[in-house]
């Protein structure tokens, strides 16, 4: 009878262990399922939080390139601007300044050499009085006053500068000249290491021989010369855009300065080649 209790006992125990192991080994699955699932839930929000973030980080950097791309336009656009208004006003620089253009004619046509070797420095003084009257040097010296060409240095390019500055040196060298003729003022003109000079001979290397044998003034040679260089240079500046530059009509007072030139003593004007 106890064995039979005692058996009774063991298969009982036997079968509810069995049936906790088979609930627990189905539940397991059931279990990891879910933890499975809850754990890709969670993942997968946290990869949406990203891609959002992501998203938002795109967006940010699409307004600031946007901001940025605008910006260099705009810069670009008032740089364009401020270089057509540099371009002009160079352009009337040298409109005003070409106004010198017989008063360069005849000074070519002098021997400065001789002229200084010899004294003789107030044979011209006749000479330059009208030349001053004729060509209205005071005019030209009030309009080149009144022009704004404040943003020449900030926008043009150094090839058109360096042209224009040549040019406009070589043109007020000879107002400075023909005045001092005209005022007896000759004496602190006759300086060595003319920065003018120095300029031509930098870009016209073969000009030096010529200098040394005629003298600073020799720069007026190269005034139509650096007056054609500029302009092409500001032409190619402004992607070719054609100048539209004016020569005043000076037919009138051409005549009475050539008179008064072939006035001179022949030995005080110079034959060039």
């Amino acid at each position: 009878m106890e064995l039979s209790n005692l058996s009774v006992w063991f298969f009982s125990t036997l079968g509810s262990a069995g049936v906790l192991v088979g609930i627990g080994y189905f539940s397991k699955d059931i279990i990891l399922k879910y933890y499975e699932k809850k754990i890709n839930i969670k993942f997968e929000k946290e990869m949406e939080e990203f891609r959002q973030s992501i998203r938002e980080k795109e967006s940010h950097i699409a307004l600031i390139n946007s901001y940025l791309t605008d910006l260099e336009a705009n810069r670009s656009k008032v740089r364009n601007d401020k270089q057509l208004i540099a371009a002009e006003d160079c352009l009337k620089l040298i409109k005003v300044l070409k106004k010198t253009n017989l008063l360069i004619e005849i000074l070519i046509r002098l021997n400065f050499k001789k002229i200084y070797a010899e004294k003789r420095e107030l044979e011209l003084q006749g000479m330059s009085e009208q030349l001053f009257r004729d060509c209205n040097i005071e005019n030209i010296l009030r309009e080149v006053k009144e022009l704004d060409v404040n943003f020449l240095d900030l926008y043009l390019d150094s090839e058109s500068l360096n042209n224009l500055r040549i040019f406009q040196g070589i043109t007020f060298f000879a107002i400075i000249l023909i005045t001092a003729f005209k005022d007896k003022t000759t004496e602190f003109l006759r300086k060595e290491n003319n920065e003018i000079v120095k300029s031509i001979i930098k870009y016209l290397p073969d000009s030096k021989k010529s200098f040394e044998e005629y003298g600073d003034e020799h720069m007026f040679v190269w005034h139509n010369y650096f007056a054609e260089k500029t302009l092409n240079s500001l032409r190619s500046f402004v992607n070719g855009e054609k100048n539209n530059v004016d020569i005043i009509n000076i037919q009138k007072i051409t005549t009475a300065a050539r008179k008064n030139y072939s006035d001179l003593p022949s030995d005080l004007k110079i034959q060039r080649s």
